[in-house]
Protein backbone atom coordinates (compact mmCIF):
# COMPACT_ATOMS: atom_id res chain seq x y z
CA UNK A 1 0.00 0.00 0.00
CA UNK A 2 1.23 2.87 -0.89
CA UNK A 3 2.45 6.24 1.72
CA UNK A 4 -0.33 7.97 0.07
CA UNK A 5 -3.63 5.31 0.99
CA UNK A 6 -1.47 4.79 4.11
CA UNK A 7 -1.57 8.63 5.33
CA UNK A 8 -5.91 8.85 4.53
CA UNK A 9 -6.54 5.55 6.02
CA UNK A 10 -4.77 7.35 8.86
CA UNK A 11 -6.76 10.71 8.63
CA UNK A 12 -9.81 8.80 8.09
CA UNK A 13 -9.55 6.92 11.17
CA UNK A 14 -8.32 9.97 13.06
CA UNK A 15 -11.87 11.67 11.92
CA UNK A 16 -13.68 8.83 12.65
CA UNK A 17 -12.45 8.73 16.52
CA UNK A 18 -13.34 12.56 16.98
CA UNK A 19 -16.39 11.81 15.96
CA UNK A 20 -16.84 9.26 18.34
CA UNK A 21 -15.67 11.05 21.43
CA UNK A 22 -17.32 14.86 20.28
CA UNK A 23 -20.28 15.65 22.63
CA UNK A 24 -23.12 15.87 20.95
CA UNK A 25 -24.21 19.38 20.45
CA UNK A 26 -28.14 19.97 21.49
CA UNK A 27 -30.19 22.91 21.68
CA UNK A 28 -31.27 23.21 25.35
CA UNK A 29 -34.33 22.09 26.27
CA UNK A 30 -36.90 24.16 28.88
CA UNK A 31 -39.63 21.88 30.19
CA UNK A 32 -42.19 23.57 33.00
CA UNK A 33 -43.97 22.01 35.32
CA UNK A 34 -47.00 23.90 36.66
CA UNK A 35 -49.10 21.59 39.18
CA UNK A 36 -47.58 21.80 42.94
CA UNK A 37 -46.08 19.07 44.02
CA UNK A 38 -43.62 18.15 46.93
CA UNK A 39 -39.99 18.94 47.02
CA UNK A 40 -39.18 15.16 46.85
CA UNK A 41 -41.53 14.64 43.34
CA UNK A 42 -40.04 18.02 41.66
CA UNK A 43 -36.28 16.43 42.12
CA UNK A 44 -37.38 13.02 41.50
CA UNK A 45 -38.77 14.84 37.68
CA UNK A 46 -35.92 16.76 37.33
CA UNK A 47 -33.63 13.78 37.42
CA UNK A 48 -35.73 11.47 35.48
CA UNK A 49 -35.49 14.22 32.83
CA UNK A 50 -31.96 15.77 33.33
CA UNK A 51 -29.55 12.71 34.14
CA UNK A 52 -30.91 10.27 30.90
CA UNK A 53 -30.13 13.25 28.51
CA UNK A 54 -26.30 12.99 30.16
CA UNK A 55 -26.07 9.20 29.97
CA UNK A 56 -27.21 9.83 25.82
CA UNK A 57 -24.53 12.54 25.17
CA UNK A 58 -21.65 10.78 27.18
CA UNK A 59 -23.03 7.71 24.59
CA UNK A 60 -20.42 4.12 25.60
CA UNK A 61 -17.86 6.78 27.10
CA UNK A 62 -19.57 6.39 30.53
CA UNK A 63 -18.60 2.60 30.13
CA UNK A 64 -14.95 3.10 30.53
CA UNK A 65 -14.55 6.37 32.61
CA UNK A 66 -17.88 7.11 34.97
CA UNK A 67 -19.48 10.53 34.38
CA UNK A 68 -18.81 12.21 36.97
CA UNK A 69 -21.56 15.46 38.28
CA UNK A 70 -21.12 17.81 40.06
CA UNK A 71 -24.67 18.83 42.46
CA UNK A 72 -24.57 22.45 43.78
CA UNK A 73 -25.83 23.41 46.60
CA UNK A 74 -29.61 24.91 45.60
CA UNK A 75 -29.69 28.83 46.18
CA UNK A 76 -32.11 31.45 46.66
CA UNK A 77 -32.77 32.96 42.70
CA UNK A 78 -32.14 36.65 43.62
CA UNK A 79 -29.83 36.52 46.58
CA UNK A 80 -27.97 33.60 45.47
CA UNK A 81 -27.91 32.36 49.59
CA UNK A 82 -28.35 29.35 50.17
CA UNK A 83 -31.52 27.64 51.30
CA UNK A 84 -31.49 25.04 54.20
CA UNK A 85 -33.41 22.55 51.54
CA UNK A 86 -30.04 21.59 49.75
CA UNK A 87 -29.20 18.64 51.83
CA UNK A 88 -32.38 17.33 51.75
CA UNK A 89 -32.22 17.62 47.82
CA UNK A 90 -29.06 15.93 47.49
CA UNK A 91 -30.29 12.95 48.85
CA UNK A 92 -33.31 12.86 46.99
CA UNK A 93 -31.14 12.84 43.75
CA UNK A 94 -28.85 9.98 45.30
CA UNK A 95 -31.65 7.92 45.46
CA UNK A 96 -32.48 8.67 41.45
CA UNK A 97 -28.84 8.06 40.06
CA UNK A 98 -28.95 4.50 40.90
CA UNK A 99 -31.28 3.98 38.18
CA UNK A 100 -28.54 5.59 35.99
CA UNK A 101 -25.13 3.17 35.08
CA UNK A 102 -21.66 5.17 34.28
CA UNK A 103 -23.34 8.22 36.59
CA UNK A 104 -21.63 9.51 39.67
CA UNK A 105 -22.77 12.28 41.81
CA UNK A 106 -20.41 14.68 43.73
CA UNK A 107 -20.54 17.67 45.68
CA UNK A 108 -17.75 19.96 46.87
CA UNK A 109 -17.05 17.98 49.85
CA UNK A 110 -16.63 14.22 48.25
CA UNK A 111 -15.50 15.94 44.48
CA UNK A 112 -11.76 15.13 45.70
CA UNK A 113 -9.02 16.46 42.04
CA UNK A 114 -10.81 14.27 39.61
CA UNK A 115 -11.93 16.47 36.95
CA UNK A 116 -16.03 16.66 36.55
CA UNK A 117 -18.02 16.22 33.34
CA UNK A 118 -21.30 18.09 34.44
CA UNK A 119 -22.67 20.75 36.88
CA UNK A 120 -26.34 20.29 38.19
CA UNK A 121 -27.56 23.41 39.56
CA UNK A 122 -30.83 24.23 41.50
CA UNK A 123 -32.28 27.13 42.58
CA UNK A 124 -35.96 28.29 44.37
CA UNK A 125 -37.50 31.79 44.21
CA UNK A 126 -41.12 32.89 46.09
CA UNK A 127 -44.17 34.08 43.99
CA UNK A 128 -47.10 35.77 44.67
CA UNK A 129 -50.09 34.32 42.08
CA UNK A 130 -53.65 35.91 42.85
CA UNK A 131 -52.43 36.39 46.81
CA UNK A 132 -51.43 33.30 47.29
CA UNK A 133 -48.12 32.44 47.51
CA UNK A 134 -46.26 30.05 44.95
CA UNK A 135 -43.20 28.35 45.32
CA UNK A 136 -40.97 27.60 41.76
CA UNK A 137 -38.36 25.18 42.15
CA UNK A 138 -35.49 24.89 38.94
CA UNK A 139 -32.44 22.72 37.99
CA UNK A 140 -30.83 22.67 35.14
CA UNK A 141 -27.27 20.53 33.72
CA UNK A 142 -24.92 22.65 32.60
CA UNK A 143 -21.76 20.81 30.72
CA UNK A 144 -18.48 21.64 33.44
CA UNK A 145 -15.71 22.83 30.90
CA UNK A 146 -18.08 24.55 28.16
CA UNK A 147 -21.26 26.07 30.65
CA UNK A 148 -23.42 24.93 27.82
CA UNK A 149 -26.65 24.11 29.35
CA UNK A 150 -28.30 20.75 28.12
CA UNK A 151 -31.71 21.77 29.79
CA UNK A 152 -33.81 23.04 32.70
CA UNK A 153 -36.59 21.92 34.46
CA UNK A 154 -39.20 24.08 36.68
CA UNK A 155 -41.36 22.67 38.60
CA UNK A 156 -44.32 24.29 40.64
CA UNK A 157 -43.39 22.74 44.58
CA UNK A 158 -46.16 22.89 47.23
CA UNK A 159 -46.04 24.92 50.41
CA UNK A 160 -45.82 22.03 53.44
CA UNK A 161 -45.97 23.27 56.87
CA UNK A 162 -45.09 21.22 59.60
CA UNK A 163 -47.79 19.38 61.42
CA UNK A 164 -47.71 20.94 65.13
CA UNK A 165 -50.46 21.39 67.30
CA UNK A 166 -50.56 25.07 68.59
CA UNK A 167 -48.20 26.30 71.60
CA UNK A 168 -49.77 26.73 74.56
CA UNK A 169 -48.34 28.71 77.44
CA UNK A 170 -50.15 29.45 80.33
CA UNK A 171 -48.13 31.87 82.61
CA UNK A 172 -49.54 31.68 86.22
CA UNK A 173 -47.20 34.19 88.06
CA UNK A 174 -48.21 37.95 87.73
CA UNK A 175 -45.62 40.13 85.67
CA UNK A 176 -45.50 43.90 85.03
CA UNK A 177 -47.11 44.94 81.61
CA UNK A 178 -43.67 45.38 79.54
CA UNK A 179 -42.47 42.25 81.59
CA UNK A 180 -45.55 40.21 80.25
CA UNK A 181 -45.57 41.49 77.16
CA UNK A 182 -42.21 40.61 76.18
CA UNK A 183 -42.20 36.81 77.65
CA UNK A 184 -45.55 36.95 75.20
CA UNK A 185 -43.82 37.78 72.64
CA UNK A 186 -41.03 35.93 72.53
CA UNK A 187 -43.10 32.75 72.67
CA UNK A 188 -45.61 33.73 70.03
CA UNK A 189 -42.58 34.86 67.60
CA UNK A 190 -40.26 31.71 68.12
CA UNK A 191 -43.49 29.67 67.08
CA UNK A 192 -43.75 31.96 64.48
CA UNK A 193 -40.13 31.05 63.15
CA UNK A 194 -40.59 27.23 63.52
CA UNK A 195 -44.12 27.19 61.82
CA UNK A 196 -42.81 29.21 58.86
CA UNK A 197 -40.01 26.97 58.67
CA UNK A 198 -37.21 28.06 55.75
CA UNK A 199 -39.59 29.66 53.60
CA UNK A 200 -38.44 33.28 55.21
CA UNK A 201 -35.35 32.68 53.60
CA UNK A 202 -36.95 33.25 50.38
CA UNK A 203 -39.53 35.89 51.09
CA UNK A 204 -40.10 37.28 54.43
CA UNK A 205 -42.53 36.59 56.72
CA UNK A 206 -45.49 39.24 57.03
CA UNK A 207 -47.17 39.39 60.34
CA UNK A 208 -50.01 41.69 60.97
CA UNK A 209 -51.31 42.74 63.85
CA UNK A 210 -54.84 43.27 64.91
CA UNK A 211 -55.88 46.06 67.61
CA UNK A 212 -55.67 44.85 70.97
CA UNK A 213 -58.99 45.34 72.69
CA UNK A 214 -60.70 44.87 76.39
CA UNK A 215 -62.30 41.33 76.49
CA UNK A 216 -64.73 42.32 78.89
CA UNK A 217 -66.24 45.64 76.72
CA UNK A 218 -65.11 45.03 73.69
CA UNK A 219 -63.11 48.16 72.60
CA UNK A 220 -60.16 49.05 71.42
CA UNK A 221 -57.43 50.03 73.65
CA UNK A 222 -54.56 52.15 72.57
CA UNK A 223 -51.56 49.73 73.81
CA UNK A 224 -50.61 48.68 70.23
CA UNK A 225 -47.29 50.65 70.37
CA UNK A 226 -46.12 48.59 73.47
CA UNK A 227 -46.84 45.05 71.71
CA UNK A 228 -45.27 45.99 68.24
CA UNK A 229 -42.01 47.16 70.25
CA UNK A 230 -41.77 43.42 71.88
CA UNK A 231 -42.64 41.31 69.01
CA UNK A 232 -40.21 43.62 66.71
CA UNK A 233 -37.27 42.86 69.35
CA UNK A 234 -37.93 39.10 69.09
CA UNK A 235 -38.82 39.24 65.09
CA UNK A 236 -35.66 39.16 63.61
CA UNK A 237 -34.78 40.19 60.09
CA UNK A 238 -36.41 37.57 58.55
CA UNK A 239 -39.61 38.99 59.92
CA UNK A 240 -42.10 41.78 58.92
CA UNK A 241 -43.90 43.19 61.31
CA UNK A 242 -46.85 45.78 60.97
CA UNK A 243 -50.77 47.21 62.09
CA UNK A 244 -53.36 45.60 59.98
CA UNK A 245 -54.14 47.61 57.04
CA UNK A 246 -56.52 46.75 53.87
CA UNK A 247 -52.69 47.09 51.57
CA UNK A 248 -51.00 44.42 53.81
CA UNK A 249 -53.69 41.90 54.67
CA UNK A 250 -53.67 39.98 51.23
CA UNK A 251 -49.42 39.45 51.60
CA UNK A 252 -49.85 38.43 55.42
CA UNK A 253 -48.47 35.17 57.18
CA UNK A 254 -50.02 35.57 59.90
CA UNK A 255 -51.83 37.75 62.38
CA UNK A 256 -51.26 38.33 65.95
CA UNK A 257 -54.53 38.96 68.46
CA UNK A 258 -54.50 40.09 71.57
CA UNK A 259 -57.01 40.94 74.46
CA UNK A 260 -56.78 41.82 77.89
CA UNK A 261 -59.26 40.60 80.55
CA UNK A 262 -59.55 42.42 83.96
CA UNK A 263 -58.96 38.91 86.73
CA UNK A 264 -62.32 39.40 88.53
CA UNK A 265 -61.08 37.38 91.54
CA UNK A 266 -58.00 39.61 92.20
CA UNK A 267 -60.46 42.37 93.10
CA UNK A 268 -59.13 44.26 89.55
CA UNK A 269 -55.67 43.80 90.87
CA UNK A 270 -54.66 41.87 87.82
CA UNK A 271 -55.74 41.39 84.13
CA UNK A 272 -55.28 38.31 81.61
CA UNK A 273 -53.07 39.46 78.71
CA UNK A 274 -54.13 36.67 76.20
CA UNK A 275 -51.75 36.21 72.43
CA UNK A 276 -52.65 34.30 69.77
CA UNK A 277 -50.89 33.37 66.26
CA UNK A 278 -53.34 32.66 63.71
CA UNK A 279 -52.27 31.61 59.67
CA UNK A 280 -53.42 34.12 58.22
CA UNK A 281 -55.01 32.62 54.63
CA UNK A 282 -56.95 29.86 56.87
CA UNK A 283 -57.30 30.87 60.36
CA UNK A 284 -55.70 28.25 61.95
CA UNK A 285 -54.21 28.59 65.18
CA UNK A 286 -50.18 28.47 65.74
CA UNK A 287 -49.82 29.62 69.31
CA UNK A 288 -51.71 30.91 72.29
CA UNK A 289 -49.84 32.56 75.41
CA UNK A 290 -52.19 33.84 78.56
CA UNK A 291 -49.93 35.82 81.40
CA UNK A 292 -51.57 37.45 84.47
CA UNK A 293 -50.62 41.62 84.32
CA UNK A 294 -50.73 43.62 87.23
CA UNK A 295 -53.21 46.84 86.93
CA UNK A 296 -50.66 48.85 88.08
CA UNK A 297 -48.92 50.05 85.96
CA UNK A 298 -50.80 49.27 82.87
CA UNK A 299 -51.26 52.13 80.72
CA UNK A 300 -54.95 51.34 80.33
CA UNK A 301 -56.31 53.90 77.47
CA UNK A 302 -59.22 53.58 74.99
CA UNK A 303 -58.07 54.75 71.08
CA UNK A 304 -59.65 57.87 69.93
CA UNK A 305 -62.24 55.60 67.78
CA UNK A 306 -63.60 53.75 71.03
CA UNK A 307 -63.70 56.66 73.52
CA UNK A 308 -65.78 58.96 71.10
CA UNK A 309 -68.00 55.55 70.15
CA UNK A 310 -71.70 56.04 71.07
CA UNK A 311 -72.09 52.57 71.51
CA UNK A 312 -70.27 49.84 72.88
CA UNK A 313 -69.25 47.49 69.56
CA UNK A 314 -71.34 43.90 70.83
CA UNK A 315 -73.85 42.45 73.08
CA UNK A 316 -71.61 42.22 76.83
CA UNK A 317 -72.61 39.09 78.82
CA UNK A 318 -72.31 40.24 82.88
CA UNK A 319 -71.74 36.47 83.20
CA UNK A 320 -69.09 35.74 80.74
CA UNK A 321 -65.44 35.45 82.54
CA UNK A 322 -63.82 37.18 80.23
CA UNK A 323 -61.26 35.79 77.19
CA UNK A 324 -62.52 32.37 75.94
CA UNK A 325 -60.38 31.26 73.20
CA UNK A 326 -62.88 28.16 71.79
CA UNK A 327 -65.24 30.79 71.87
CA UNK A 328 -62.81 32.61 69.54
CA UNK A 329 -61.93 30.26 67.40
CA UNK A 330 -65.33 29.13 66.99
CA UNK A 331 -66.48 32.53 65.76
CA UNK A 332 -67.49 32.34 61.69
CA UNK A 333 -66.27 34.00 58.64
CA UNK A 334 -62.80 34.58 59.66
CA UNK A 335 -61.65 35.65 56.04
CA UNK A 336 -64.50 38.07 55.75
CA UNK A 337 -63.96 39.48 59.52
CA UNK A 338 -60.42 39.94 58.93
CA UNK A 339 -61.47 42.39 56.09
CA UNK A 340 -63.80 43.97 57.93
CA UNK A 341 -60.89 44.51 60.57
CA UNK A 342 -58.41 46.25 58.32
CA UNK A 343 -60.89 48.61 56.88
CA UNK A 344 -61.83 49.37 60.30
CA UNK A 345 -58.52 49.28 61.47
CA UNK A 346 -57.31 52.38 58.63
CA UNK A 347 -60.92 53.70 59.36
CA UNK A 348 -59.91 54.68 63.08
CA UNK A 349 -56.33 55.23 62.02
CA UNK A 350 -57.32 58.54 60.10
CA UNK A 351 -60.47 59.50 62.59
CA UNK A 352 -57.56 59.52 65.31
CA UNK A 353 -55.41 61.38 62.82
CA UNK A 354 -58.20 63.93 62.30
CA UNK A 355 -58.27 62.89 58.33
CA UNK A 356 -62.54 62.69 58.36
CA UNK A 357 -63.20 62.40 54.62
CA UNK A 358 -60.75 59.85 54.32
CA UNK A 359 -62.14 57.82 57.88
CA UNK A 360 -65.72 58.69 56.27
CA UNK A 361 -65.08 56.85 53.19
CA UNK A 362 -63.41 53.81 54.61
CA UNK A 363 -66.51 53.42 57.09
CA UNK A 364 -68.63 53.41 54.34
CA UNK A 365 -66.47 51.06 52.82
CA UNK A 366 -67.01 48.35 56.19
CA UNK A 367 -71.04 49.39 56.02
CA UNK A 368 -70.79 47.69 52.69
CA UNK A 369 -69.25 44.77 53.25
CA UNK A 370 -72.16 41.69 52.67
CA UNK A 371 -72.38 39.40 55.58
CA UNK A 372 -70.61 41.11 58.56
CA UNK A 373 -72.29 43.53 60.25
CA UNK A 374 -70.72 45.97 62.20
CA UNK A 375 -71.89 48.49 64.65
CA UNK A 376 -68.37 49.52 64.52
CA UNK A 377 -68.70 50.48 61.11
CA UNK A 378 -72.00 52.61 61.75
CA UNK A 379 -70.80 54.16 64.79
CA UNK A 380 -68.14 55.55 62.69
CA UNK A 381 -69.96 57.15 59.94
CA UNK A 382 -71.78 58.98 62.26
CA UNK A 383 -68.86 60.51 64.97
CA UNK A 384 -67.01 61.71 61.66
CA UNK A 385 -69.63 63.08 60.00
CA UNK A 386 -70.21 64.67 63.81
CA UNK A 387 -66.69 65.92 63.76
CA UNK A 388 -67.07 67.05 59.89
CA UNK A 389 -69.81 69.44 61.37
CA UNK A 390 -72.63 68.02 59.07
CA UNK A 391 -74.37 66.99 61.94
CA UNK A 392 -78.28 66.77 59.93
CA UNK A 393 -76.43 63.70 57.90
CA UNK A 394 -74.89 62.35 61.65
CA UNK A 395 -78.73 62.18 62.77
CA UNK A 396 -79.55 60.09 59.93
CA UNK A 397 -76.25 58.22 60.38
CA UNK A 398 -77.28 57.77 63.89
CA UNK A 399 -80.86 56.94 63.31
CA UNK A 400 -79.37 54.29 60.67
CA UNK A 401 -77.39 52.70 63.41
CA UNK A 402 -80.22 52.19 65.92
CA UNK A 403 -82.40 50.56 63.18
CA UNK A 404 -79.53 48.41 61.96
CA UNK A 405 -78.16 47.63 65.41
CA UNK A 406 -81.58 46.21 66.20
CA UNK A 407 -82.19 44.19 63.54
CA UNK A 408 -79.39 42.18 64.33
CA UNK A 409 -79.55 41.87 67.80
CA UNK A 410 -82.11 42.66 70.61
CA UNK A 411 -80.12 45.21 73.02
CA UNK A 412 -77.91 47.82 72.17
CA UNK A 413 -76.05 49.41 74.94
CA UNK A 414 -75.22 53.29 74.83
CA UNK A 415 -72.33 55.02 76.24
CA UNK A 416 -75.22 57.24 78.36
CA UNK A 417 -72.64 57.57 81.36
CA UNK A 418 -73.42 59.11 84.02
CA UNK A 419 -71.35 60.88 87.40
CA UNK A 420 -70.61 58.96 89.92
CA UNK A 421 -73.13 58.67 92.23
CA UNK A 422 -74.96 60.60 90.41
CA UNK A 423 -77.66 60.73 88.00
CA UNK A 424 -75.82 63.80 86.37
CA UNK A 425 -74.77 62.62 82.85
CA UNK A 426 -71.17 62.52 82.22
CA UNK A 427 -68.46 61.88 79.37
CA UNK A 428 -67.37 64.76 78.39
CA UNK A 429 -68.30 67.67 77.04
CA UNK A 430 -67.98 65.80 72.79
CA UNK A 431 -70.23 62.66 74.23
CA UNK A 432 -72.70 64.13 76.27
CA UNK A 433 -73.86 67.16 73.73
CA UNK A 434 -75.01 64.52 72.07
CA UNK A 435 -76.97 62.25 74.59
CA UNK A 436 -80.39 64.45 73.75
CA UNK A 437 -79.87 63.67 70.21
CA UNK A 438 -79.63 59.88 71.08
CA UNK A 439 -82.69 59.78 73.50
CA UNK A 440 -84.82 62.02 70.60
CA UNK A 441 -83.69 59.30 67.57
CA UNK A 442 -84.14 56.37 69.96
CA UNK A 443 -87.72 57.86 70.97
CA UNK A 444 -88.28 58.27 67.32
CA UNK A 445 -87.11 54.42 66.35
CA UNK A 446 -89.99 53.39 68.94
CA UNK A 447 -92.71 55.60 67.66
CA UNK A 448 -92.28 54.41 63.95
CA UNK A 449 -90.83 50.93 64.65
CA UNK A 450 -94.11 49.76 67.05
CA UNK A 451 -92.33 48.27 69.56
CA UNK A 452 -91.37 48.50 73.09
CA UNK A 453 -88.35 48.81 74.95
CA UNK A 454 -87.10 48.07 78.56
CA UNK A 455 -84.33 50.57 79.63
CA UNK A 456 -82.11 48.77 81.86
CA UNK A 457 -80.03 51.27 84.12
CA UNK A 458 -76.76 49.67 85.78
CA UNK A 459 -74.08 50.98 88.35
CA UNK A 460 -70.76 50.20 89.31
CA UNK A 461 -69.48 47.97 92.69
CA UNK A 462 -69.07 51.19 94.59
CA UNK A 463 -71.60 51.34 97.73
CA UNK A 464 -74.55 49.31 99.17
CA UNK A 465 -76.60 47.54 97.15
CA UNK A 466 -79.53 49.29 97.80
CA UNK A 467 -78.13 52.23 97.26
CA UNK A 468 -77.17 51.27 93.83
CA UNK A 469 -80.27 49.70 92.98
CA UNK A 470 -82.36 53.02 94.05
CA UNK A 471 -79.52 54.75 91.94
CA UNK A 472 -79.45 52.78 88.75
CA UNK A 473 -83.49 52.40 88.85
CA UNK A 474 -83.00 56.66 88.89
CA UNK A 475 -80.96 57.13 85.79
CA UNK A 476 -83.13 54.07 83.72
CA UNK A 477 -86.13 56.52 84.88
CA UNK A 478 -84.54 59.58 84.36
CA UNK A 479 -83.76 58.66 80.95
CA UNK A 480 -87.28 57.19 79.88
CA UNK A 481 -88.62 60.62 81.03
CA UNK A 482 -86.93 62.05 78.48
CA UNK A 483 -88.01 59.57 75.77
CA UNK A 484 -91.52 60.69 76.75
CA UNK A 485 -90.78 64.38 76.56
CA UNK A 486 -89.74 64.01 73.18
CA UNK A 487 -92.37 61.47 72.38
CA UNK A 488 -95.52 61.17 74.03
CA UNK A 489 -96.76 58.12 72.46
CA UNK A 490 -93.62 55.93 73.60
CA UNK A 491 -94.92 56.25 77.32
CA UNK A 492 -97.15 53.55 77.09
CA UNK A 493 -94.02 51.50 75.09
CA UNK A 494 -91.25 52.17 77.45
CA UNK A 495 -90.56 50.50 80.76
CA UNK A 496 -87.59 51.43 83.01
CA UNK A 497 -85.53 49.45 85.62
CA UNK A 498 -82.58 49.14 87.89
CA UNK A 499 -80.42 46.44 87.76
CA UNK A 500 -78.02 47.96 90.57
CA UNK A 501 -74.40 46.22 90.26
CA UNK A 502 -76.14 42.63 89.68
CA UNK A 503 -75.21 42.78 86.07
CA UNK A 504 -71.72 44.14 86.05
CA UNK A 505 -69.07 43.01 83.75
CA UNK A 506 -66.19 44.68 85.50
CA UNK A 507 -67.11 44.52 89.14
CA UNK A 508 -64.35 46.14 90.54
CA UNK A 509 -65.72 49.20 91.60
CA UNK A 510 -62.64 51.15 90.62
CA UNK A 511 -65.24 54.08 89.27
CA UNK A 512 -63.01 55.07 86.41
CA UNK A 513 -62.12 54.43 83.02
CA UNK A 514 -61.42 50.98 83.64
CA UNK A 515 -65.30 50.03 85.14
CA UNK A 516 -67.08 52.64 82.97
CA UNK A 517 -68.92 49.71 81.09
CA UNK A 518 -70.51 48.98 84.54
CA UNK A 519 -72.57 52.52 85.02
CA UNK A 520 -73.98 51.71 81.46
CA UNK A 521 -77.65 51.81 80.00
CA UNK A 522 -78.97 49.24 78.18
CA UNK A 523 -82.21 49.13 75.43
CA UNK A 524 -83.39 45.95 75.03
CA UNK A 525 -86.52 45.14 72.90
CA UNK A 526 -89.32 43.35 74.92
CA UNK A 527 -92.86 42.17 74.01
CA UNK A 528 -95.44 45.00 74.28
CA UNK A 529 -97.94 44.75 76.91
CA UNK A 530 -101.66 44.51 75.37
Amino acid sequence: MSFKKKMMLLLLAFFILAACTTTIIQAPTLLELTRPVSLQKATERAAKHLLPLVQRERSWRSDWVATRILVLPTYQEKTRKILEPSQQIQAYLQQQVTAFKGIQLVTHSTQGEATVNYELHSTMRMTTVQGREKLVFSMWMQESKSKRILSTVSSAVQLERPLLKPSISQQLPAQTWLKALQEASRLVMNRAKQDRSWYSQLAPTQLLLVPIYDANSKENLNLMGDLQAQLQTHSGAAIKIALISQSLLPQAHYLVHSALAVDKNSQGAMYDLNLWLREAKTGRLVAYVHNKVFSQGLPYTLTAEAKDSPVYPEPLNPNAEGFDLRQEMQRPHYPSRLKLEAILADAAKAYASAHYAQALELYEAANAIKGVQSLRSLAGRYLTLLRMNRTAEARRAFADLIQSGFKHSPMLTFKILFAVDSTQFAGGHFLSSQYQVWIEELAQYLKHSQRCLLIAGHSSHSGSAAYNLKLSTSRASGIRQLMVSKQGAVKTRTQAEGKGFYENIIGTGTDDLRDAVDRRVEFRQQTCQP
